[in-house]
């Protein structure tokens, strides 16, 4: 690939005749069709039926609210300074209510084209309102989200040469929507996920159009190249209890459902890096947490392989109280010995004075260790290779842990690394 189509920081102006063009199907009633769950026949046997999970009102208020709180003001930012429109499909046979909130964002969105479909009507597709030229058509369901600088990102591969091609942003996020927020944020990365999926086509002034030929996203690459680009977070790809891919469990509880949803996302690495949410979620930085559930706390101060130095890693985090579990994964070289790091607290007590020597009879029983060279303090198993440590600290109440600092001790010359700290309180 030339070298040209990897810039740091992408143009504005990639190519003067390229627009994108999105297509969105929010909720369209399509009886009888295979390309979902919901309406292929395996969970409702009659329309009907299909129609009333559909249009039901748990599922439809959640995706009311990611896509009108979330999805749109996500894209509005990426659109600005691009020639951008999306197309919303829905049905006719929508309840009204949510067919005038989608009316109310096209008054606000003035990308945003309205496509209303009547039984049996074909959607409108991107190619349909294209003018001749390049056009990068991108798919985006109504509960996903695109960071703000999507269009930047993809511009630079939108070109002639790459006419027929795909696009796809591999790396992203994954969170669980629950009552309006963003749970258990872990990162993904799923090559040609349908998130954006961006294919380039060049329409030229009698209409007729050269695209890549017809395949369904995941298997993309057996049809035409896909560029890959995984340097940054791509999508935010949305979970929760009334999707697609969770249908066949409608008849079990909210936990029960949340247990199908979770087992894919534990094997995931978690994600709570703030700065990195609000530079490219920044419309809802605030609603993503990393913790499970309301009333946790969950901090990851640590996710890439971090050399811990000769003066010790100071780490920040989120104030943590009560039960604070902590798990630590290290890679030490061959000569390391038992003991050959620790962690080290920084523990505060009420208006934020640090707790000190004097209370380390009171804390000892409890698993803290205290030194006057390091203060309080917990071993890590430092065995040539790669190990886990696991601890829980039950603070007294009144006692906030406000940081933490990884060392070497003892052998000090041994290179030890931290891979993942991950800290989780239960208030």
């Amino acid at each position: 690939m030339a070298a040209d189509l990897l810039p740091d920081e992408p143009s504005r102006s990639n190519d003067p005749e390229a627009t994108f063009i999105g297509h969105t199907r929010f909720s369209l009633y399509q009886p009888g069709s295979t390309a979902w769950q919901a309406s292929n026949k395996s969970k409702f046997r009659t329309p009907a039926e299909y129609q009333r999970y559909l249009y039901s009102t748990a599922r439809l208020d959640a995706r009311v609210d990611i896509f009108l709180s979330m999805t749109l003001p996500q894209l509005a930012l990426a659109a600005e300074g691009w020639n951008v429109r999306h197309i919303v499909s829905f049905s006719d046979s929508l309840p009204a209510t949510y067919q005038q909130l989608l009316k109310d964002a096209a008054g606000q969105y003035r990308w945003l084209v309205l496509d209303r479909c009547g039984l049996g009507e074909r959607p409108l597709s991107p190619l349909d309102l294209a003018s001749a030229g390049i056009v990068g058509s991108y798919r985006l369901d109504d509960d996903d989200i695109l960071p703000a600088d999507y269009f930047d990102r993809v511009a630079p591969y939108v070109t002639q040469q790459n006419v027929g091609m795909h696009v796809s942003l591999a790396a992203g996020i994954t969170a669980i929507y629950t009552d309006g927020e963003l749970y258990f944020a872990r990162r993904a990365y799923e090559p040609m996920l349908a998130i954006g999926f961006l294919s380039i086509h060049r329409k030229h002034p009698d209409g007729t159009v050269v695209s890549p030929p017809p395949a369904s996203h995941n298997r993309s690459d057996r049809a035409a190249p896909v560029i890959l680009d995984s340097r940054k977070p791509g999508y935010l790809w949305v979970r929760h209890l009334e999707q697609d891919t969770t249908v066949h469990a409608t008849h079990l509880s909210r936990e029960q459902r949340l247990e199908v949803i979770m087992p894919r996302m534990r094997e995931r690495q978690p994600a709570a890096d703030r700065a990195e949410f609000a530079r490219y979620f920044p419309a809802v930085e605030t609603r993503i947490h990393a913790a499970a559930r309301p009333g946790e706390v969950l901090e990851v101060p640590v996710t890439d392989l971090t050399l811990i130095p000769p003066d010790g890693l100071d780490l920040e985090m989120k104030p943590m109280q009560g039960r604070v579990s902590i798990t630590a994964k290290l890679r030490s070289d061959a000569n390391a010995i038992p003991r050959n790091a620790l962690l080290a607290f920084q523990l505060v007590g009420p208006n934020g004075v640090p707790v000190g020597e004097e209370r380390a009879d009171e804390l000892r029983p409890i698993g803290f260790s205290y030194s006057k060279s390091v203060g309080y303090y917990r071993y890590l198993d430092t065995r040539p290779g790669r190990t886990e440590s696991a601890m829980v600290l039950a603070l007294p109440e009144g006692i906030l842990l406000t940081g933490v600092t990884a060392r070497r001790w003892h052998r000090r010359e041994t290179s030890i690394y931290l891979e993942e700290l991950v800290l989780l309180s239960k208030l």
